[in-house]
């Protein structure tokens, strides 16, 4: 697909796909059906054990449980990041509350999704829609829901030191949903997303250009939870042209279809580098024995994929010979050549950083 292409969905705003789901609503009546799960008949489940009796409305796959949970928004793997919810119809209540259901393998869970992150799925989608899948036809793109890729920022707060002092990194980071996940909860210091895709890289770039305008208009008002975070950077570029992971403290890939020479390249990157944690959706047998990467896995948990049925496990890994070690910060560590001037941009401030992006953007878009 060339940027011509890439251009006219961002100029249409429209995604394929999405007029089919309208066309089929409505067309058959909806089948209710109980769906029970246990530790024991589900080895991924972590959390479900004390989990009620959930219907399923088989005409559109939506989730509810009791009354208590009625009002706040459902996220599920087919569910539309721009859907309204309790949240944006100014429900007081929901604000206070924003836990969300998430259908993962057929298990259920609470996950609470704070408010700018909210807002952000929301601009994203009015820019390139809900992509998700095999997007803009690469042979393979990953794209979690809202709910899980919430759930994996949790663990890694809670098992990872994952704070708004941290530095995160995506390796193929695509339309770059989680680097501006990350931006809004913890926070963090430094996103930094890298593509080797030009035209999934380019809608990167047009949905961080709007986030970035989204957060200068507002960079004034509401509380922590409100505002929309902006230290964010893409590239368009591949991650093998660095020789390390420095200067960040959690290394993020989606790495399913990666191929295993670029795996052997990143395994001796990671081994140089000082980066603390690797989050990424492939086994110890894999990542530890095969490709010999120097680390221990910390929990693993199961995840759903936007747009499909489909489903992987994201493993939570540790550097071996850290356990005491603190992140060091900015000023105390190295930063590869590939990174520094990203950083830079992002450390000058949101308007230069907002302005450079636009910039950028209007370049490409020739």
């Amino acid at each position: 697909m060339a940027l011509k292409e890439v251009s006219n969905i961002i100029n249409n705003k429209s995604v394929s796909g999405n007029k089919g789901k309208a066309k089929g609503k409505g067309k058959n009546k909806s089948r209710a059906r109980k769906v029970t799960t246990s530790p024991e008949n589900d080895p991924a489940a972590s959390t479900t054990a004390n989990t009620p009796a959930t219907v399923v409305d088989d005409s559109n796959n939506t989730l509810a449980t009791s009354k208590e949970v009625e009002k706040k928004h459902v996220v599920t793997p087919e569910a539309d990041e721009g859907s309204k919810s309790p949240i944006d119809n100014g429900d007081a209540s929901a604000k206070d509350n924003l836990d969300t259901l998430t259908n993962v393998f057929g298990k259920i869970s609470l996950v609470q999704v704070p408010s700018n992150v909210r807002k952000v799925y929301k601009i994203i989608r009015n820019c390139t829609g809900s992509i998700g899948g095999n997007g803009c036809g690469g042979a393979i793109y990953g794209e979690l829901t809202v709910g899980s890729m919430q759930k994996v920022i949790d663990i890694m707060k809670d098992k990872l030191e994952f704070t708004a002092g941290s530095r995160f990194i995506d390796v193929g980071c695509g339309l770059a949903k989680p680097n501006m996940h990350v931006v809004q909860d913890p926070g963090v210091e430094f996103s930094y997303g890298i593509e080797l895709n030009k035209e999934r890289w380019f809608l990167g770039l047009h949905n961080l250009n709007h986030v970035l305008k989204a957060a200068r208009d507002q960079k004034d008002e509401g509380g922590d939870g409100e505002r929309i975070g902006h230290r964010c950077m893409l590239a368009h570029g591949d991650i093998v042209e660095a020789k390390i992971f420095d200067p960040f403290t959690h290394v993020y890939m989606f790495d399913i279809g990666f191929p295993p020479s670029l795996f052997d390249t990143l395994a001796k990157m990671f081994k140089r580098s000082k980066s603390k944690y690797l989050i990424c959706y492939h086994s110890p047998r894999i990542m530890i024995d095969r490709y010999g990467f120097e680390i221990e896995l910390i929990c693993k948990e199961a995840t759903s994929m936007h747009g499909s049925a489909e489903g992987h496990t994201c493993y939570f890994y540790k550097r071996l010979g850290c356990e005491d070690a603190a992140n060091p910060s900015i000023d105390e560590i190295a930063c590869d050549p590939l990174f520094s001037g990203a950083l830079k941009i992002v450390q000058s401030g949101l308007d230069e950083l907002a302005d450079s992006v636009e910039e950028q953007f209007v370049e490409e878009m020739g």
